[in-house]
């Protein structure tokens, strides 16, 4: 990353900095970006020291890894200059990968060397090389903008120098994303944005390279608005003190939203409102709905993601939502209900169910003829008693378990595991689906053994599976149930840090009976796809939404279908397909087109709807087209296909250059089954 230098350096750079070696004299590059090291301009360095330019530091190592001139004295934080400025040193001489190691053995140095804005060179080349997966404390968020901010106005001479410099701004701005900050979202969304706006400083629109980082910063800054962006430690005062499925209506906002289930605590699996099926958002279909904009579903892409997320999470969670709710005790034909309760508006004309109680309900069953329910007082000493200690009120899919055996794949293996309060015939585990693999569960540590779970108890998610093999043969998995024996892969889950376990532990296990292949894969690919665009324009080709998208460009309702000619000429002339538009451009070829198309759709048997699919996926780049079983929608997939093979011969005459562009086609059946 980088440009030119005018001057000549004095020597060839040695060490390694990053991933990259030291570059040669000569020209040089400009301010290496994060990771890679190259050779200085406008001042020069040779063998392992720096000299020149418009500062008067001095690089005294033969990688990166020096350190910036500075007078001692005390830091901020304590501990003395000259202490931070040799942890910065040793810093930059470690490997990425030991990194971690470093800054956590330093204690609160990594902390103090940030009050040195002029440390600022060496911290940033720091965070460049700290891996993704690295779990240390985030720098101060506004000693980290000013020591950024030193640094970019230090690099800022040359042309070529400036965007060095913005595109290391750039990529450590990326890098913060990754840390969870212990101030405020808004302070540290200030800082970043600082740092952004001061990297923004340094370019002119004049230089090609300097547009293309200042897109990249301006696309930065839109991400930066996205609330779920800033990741921040929750606050201990914003843990409520009973829990949320007892609250009527509230949304999910703060740490319980649905996008919080991999940091999640046992009130966020509590708040019924994330998981019960008449809150949660329904999804948008078809453009003939009143009040809705034909030409878009949602109104943002950002509505959209939040739809789909939203219901993956409840799909996802609600078994173990349910297994810690309260439930209906009505019987029907002397069989209890059993439904989950779901919060309902107040003054529903429904009692509170226990005696002498007289609250407003805001818990009922979904069965309108089930007229009791439960107040907030009731549902919270119902839900606690669920997760409480072992007992006929508890959950019967929480199991107590002591943990004996940690394994470097990520599997912990536990024994004694046992039921809170077990069902009254005995569990026939070949057959039952508790604690099968891959079931999900969470996974509570406890206090001391068989003690209750307390709303602010962290959830560690995790996927029953098997023991290793022995003598060659499968584990009998459900013999080791039986005998109390349990396995649980925590890696495949989420990112699994085995100091967090100590063999010896107690544990709670909550059964969410949910087939993790089946959903947490797409819980995780769905968070990829938020931070990116979404695909065909950003959904604006699906017509998910309104934004920046043309009307669709299809035939009228009354369009008249009986005049082949004329339906395939204006196809011709208003298709938006790239081959089709390049071909109008030659007479003879588009004659010949309308010729070979027109020929084709008299072979074939087309009705209305199967004709006006045909044309309306000529016209347009992306087109669909749905029908139940046995409507032609296959066989005319195979006329699509020929009409593209048409298509494709042509264009290759009218643009040789384009080769012979491959058609895709992806089927669950073969064409003709």
């Amino acid at each position: 990353m980088g440009s030119k230098s005018g001057g000549k350096t004095k020597g060839q750079a040695s060490g390694k900095s990053g991933k990259g070696k030291g570059g040669k004299g000569g020209k040089g590059k400009a301010a290496p970006s994060l990771g890679k090291s190259s050779g200085w301009q406008g001042s020069s360095w040779s063998g392992s020291q720096w000299t020149g330019g418009q500062s008067s530091g001095q690089w005294t190592s033969s990688s990166w890894g020096g350190q910036w001139g500075g007078k001692g004295g005390k830091s901020q934080n304590g501990g003395s200059s000259q202490e931070a400025q040799r942890f910065v040193k040793q810093l930059l001489d470690t490997r990425g990968d030991r990194l971690e190691r470093e800054i956590l053995g330093g204690g609160t140095l990594w902390r103090s060397c940030w009050a040195d804005s002029s440390q600022g060179k060496n911290l940033m080349m720091i965070l460049g090389k700290l891996p993704a997966s690295a779990n240390v404390p985030p720098p101060p968020a506004a000693a980290c903008q000013a020591a950024a901010e030193r640094f970019l106005e230090r690099e800022r001479g040359s042309p070529e120098q400036a965007v060095a410099a913005a595109e290391v701004a750039i990529n450590v701005v990326q890098r913060l994303l990754l840390f969870e900050w212990e101030v405020s979202a808004e302070e540290a969304r200030d800082a970043l944005e600082g740092i952004l706006e001061k990297a923004k400083d340094c370019l002119q629109l004049k230089h090609k390279d300097h547009k293309d980082a200042l897109k990249r910063i301006m696309e930065l800054i839109d991400e930066l608005e996205k609330p779920w962006k800033i990741r921040c430690k929750a606050e201990p005062e914003d843990m409520p003190e009973e829990p949320a499925s007892s609250v009527p209506g509230t949304g999910a906002g703060g740490t319980f939203s649905h996008q919080g289930w991999r940091k999640a605590c046992v009130a966020w699996l509590a708040r019924t409102e994330l998981f019960a099926s008449p809150l949660l958002p329904k999804m948008r279909g078809g453009t003939k709905v009143k009040g809705v904009d034909p030409r878009g579903i949602y109104d943002s892409p950002d509505q959209y993601m939040d739809t789909i997320q939203q219901l993956m999470v409840a799909m996802t969670f609600s078994e173990g939502n349910a297994c810690i709710s309260p439930r209906c005790w009505h019987r029907d034909g002397g069989k209890e209900c059993g439904a989950t309760l779901w919060p309902v508006p107040e003054g529903q004309g429904l009692h509170c169910r226990s005696r002498h109680c007289h609250g407003a309900v805001v818990l009922a069953c979904g069965n309108r003829n089930h007229l009791s329910g439960l107040c907030k007082k009731c549902a919270r000493e119902a839900t606690m008693n669920a997760v409480g200690r072992a007992g006929h009120k508890a959950s019967t899919h929480i199991y107590d378990a002591c943990l004996t055996h940690i394994g470097a794949d990520g599997r912990l293996y536990f024994q004694g595991v046992q039921s809170r309060n077990p069902p009254q015939m005995a569990i026939h585990w070949r057959t039952t689906k508790r604690l099968q693999s891959p079931n999900l569960v969470a996974l509570v540590k406890l206090s001391e053994p068989g003690a209750g779970l307390r709303l602010e108890d962290a959830l560690y998610w995790g996927e029953i599976t098997s023991h290793p093999h022995v003598g060659g043969k499968p584990s009998d998995e459900a013999r080791r149930h039986e005998a109390g024996q349990l396995a649980v892969n925590m890696a495949g889950v989420v990112e699994f840090d085995s100091e967090q376990f100590t063999e010896g532990d107690h544990l709670a296990i909550i059964d969410c009976m949910t087939f993790v292949p089946e959903y947490i894969p797409v819980l995780k690919a769905l968070e990829k796809q938020r931070d990116s665009t979404l695909p065909f324009q950003d959904g604006a080709l699906l017509n998910l939404c309104v934004w920046n998208r043309p009307i669709g460009n299809t035939m009228a309702e009354d369009q008249d279908m009986s005049n082949l000619q004329q339906l395939v000429d204006e196809m011709i002339d208003e298709s938006t397909l790239q081959p089709i538009r390049e071909i109008r451009r030659d007479d003879q070829l588009a004659d010949r087109l309308s010729q070979e198309l027109l020929q084709l759709l008299r072979a074939v048997t087309l009705d209305d709807g199967q004709l006006r699919s045909f044309i309306d996926g000529l016209r347009n780049s992306l087109h669909l087209t749905q029908g139940p079983p046995g409507t032609g929608k296959s066989y005319l997939g195979v006329v699509m296909v020929r009409a593209l093979l048409i298509i494709r011969k042509l264009w290759q005459q009218v643009n040789a250059t384009v080769g012979t562009p491959p058609i895709l086609v992806l089927s669950y059946k073969p064409f003709g089954a």
